[in-house]
């Protein structure tokens, strides 16, 4: 495996060496758009040798997401961590402060008194909610009973309970939890996560029923094809019910879900596009593998003023294939499903299996952009 491995790897690394050789200015970094890649670059800065500490103060302000990897990295140059930033409030008037004010303390005055659960019962469920997502981790601990399976479904008819389920999945409170296996309200208001979670709480606890409920409700929230494809497959697996598969293989996106669909139905697989390109140097070398240039191409497809037919004609290259067939995916609305294959004179001699396994890695991790960056920054 290794040997079939090799040539990407080499690849790879000359690629890494090459851009970890390279030194960036502040000011170079200081202009680039705000993006996932600008946070890339900000983190290559931090760890050379030349930048200040004060130029590491000041550009980590640059940052669109303060990941670990910038964490780390600006303690080891500052010495210190982060500032964390002031959190925006909205501007209340006299009247609402007062109003929250005297919820809080009737919060506080039921965790404080002597049966903390009996007394939360009798509040409205709106305001049980509001007492379980605003007090301390040590004071939700004293609501830590069983809820009949009426109040659940009564609690999930507000859209604040996705906050209390959340809560709820990561502590130890079990008897709480006991409640995630009970059924909610057929007009509920959970988020396709908190239908996921829950679905896949009760098929821990072996009640198939009960997550065939979830994953069903977590197809109607979805908002992402794959989001949707994924509850219809756990929705099938919980009820064997195949008409669910059929409604799986009539979806537009090429995923894991839909092609296991295609494998237990017994179908063809979905024809993807694998375009066939000109080898015509439409764009530099230099900008294809730029991540700052992506950055910024990337605004110009999300925005509603670009013909995106239009755009990806500059691309139609074999070098710039990926920006190409992203652009075209986009335009089509994912209906098109791009499959390119480049490094064809490079990969042609390993076994299909294992050129199959390298194609899929990279369309997966980048779509075969050059520039993309993770959230990882790789």
């Amino acid at each position: 495996m290794r040997r079939y491995l090799l040539p990407l790897a080499i690849l790879i690394t000359l690629h890494t060496t090459a851009l970890s050789a390279k030194q960036f200015s502040y000011d170079q970094v200081h202009s680039m758009p705000k993006s996932i890649e600008k946070d890339y670059y900000i983190w290559r800065l931090l760890n050379q040798k030349s930048t200040t500490k004060k130029q590491s103060i000041s550009i980590i302000k640059d940052a669109r997401y303060i990941s670990g990897k910038l964490k780390k990295s600006y303690k080891k140059k500052v010495g210190k961590s982060i500032p964390k930033k002031p959190k925006k409030h909205k501007v209340m008037s006299e009247k609402a402060k007062t109003a929250l004010s005297q919820k809080q303390k009737r919060a506080k005055a039921i965790i404080s008194s002597k049966a903390p659960f009996d007394n939360w019962l009798k509040e409205k469920n709106s305001f049980k909610i509001f007492v379980f997502n605003s007090v301390s981790k040590s004071s939700r601990a004293k609501l830590n009973a069983e809820l009949t399976p009426k109040l659940w479904s009564d609690l999930t008819t507000h859209k604040s309970f996705n906050k209390s389920i959340k809560l709820i999945s990561r502590s130890r409170y079990g008897s709480l939890k006991k409640a995630f296996l009970h059924a909610p309200a057929k007009s509920n208001m959970l988020t396709y996560n908190s239908n996921m979670l829950l679905g896949f709480n009760a098929v821990l606890y072996n009640k198939p029923k009960v997550a065939a409920i979830y994953f069903e409700g977590a197809t109607r929230k979805g908002y992402q094809r794959e989001q949707v494809d994924r509850a219809l497959f756990w929705h099938y697996l919980t009820t064997k019910n195949r008409s669910i598969l059929r409604k799986l293989v009539k979806g537009h996106d090429i995923n894991i879900y839909t092609l296991l669909a295609h494998d237990i139905l017994k179908l063809k697989y979905p024809q993807s596009i694998t375009p066939k390109l000109p080898k015509a140097k439409l764009i530099s070398s230099k900008a294809v593998s730029s991540p700052i240039y992506w950055a910024k191409l990337k605004k110009r497809i999300f925005s509603k003023k670009t013909d995106l037919y239009k755009l990806a004609k500059r691309y139609k290259s074999d070098d710039s294939i990926g920006y190409y067939t992203y652009i075209r995916s986009r335009a089509s609305r994912d209906i098109e499903q791009y499959f390119p294959m480049p490094y064809r004179d490079m990969l042609s001699k390993l076994p299909k299996s294992r050129q199959a396994i390298l194609y899929a890695i990279a369309r997966q991790e980048s779509r075969f952009v050059p520039g993309a960056i993770s959230s990882s920054y790789a």
